[in-house]
């Protein structure tokens, strides 16, 4: 709980964005430490930013950018402003998201590359601002997350058999009546 909290709060000093891995901590054995580790990621991303928020000329809050495609131009036109306001509204969805998956998919041992992939493609979609790179963080996920799958095809098309089997035995009965 600890190290995962750590690692949360040093990726906001790195990019602040990467506050938004928040949902994996739902991952977590017991909500107490989703929660105890959420906060120490706050307190050590705000360590970052505090020096430079006491120290006089703070102005981050004060940036806007410019809409230039996804979800938001199609909301507020290409070109509009794009606040911090609407940037914490795209962080809570997003967010929301992520959390929600991570809960729905907890006892699956794919949800530790799935809920951040597609939480960062999730971001990808709402974010106003388009940089090839931002693709790098879901690609490398679901590159690590599909590898299994793209070196052994042929078990997990044996795999893949064997769940779809097993389901349509359970629905024969239902199918026969």
């Amino acid at each position: 709980m600890l190290l995962a909290g750590c690692i949360l709060g040093l990726s906001a000093g790195f990019e602040t964005w990467g506050l938004l891995g928040a949902p994996v901590l739902f991952l977590l054995p017991q909500l107490r430490r989703t929660v105890g580790a959420g906060v120490l990621a706050l307190v050590v991303a705000a360590a970052f930013y505090l020096p430079f928020a006491l120290g006089g000329d703070f102005h981050m809050f004060h940036l806007h950018w410019a809409v230039v495609g996804g979800v938001p131009a199609y909301l507020f036109g290409e070109g509009t402003t794009f606040s911090w306001s609407m940037r914490l509204a795209e962080a809570v969805v997003v967010v929301g998201f992520g959390s929600s998956l991570a809960l729905m998919l907890r006892r699956s041992h794919a949800s530790v590359w799935v809920v951040p992939a597609l939480t960062s493609i999730c971001r990808l979609l709402l974010d106003p601002v388009r940089y090839g790179y931002y693709w790098d963080t879901s690609l490398m996920l679901l590159l690590i997350g599909l590898a299994p799958v793209l070196a052994s095809p042929r078990s997990t098309a044996v795999r893949l058999a064997h769940a779809l089997s097993q389901r349509t035995r359970r629905l024969r009965p239902a199918l026969v009546d």
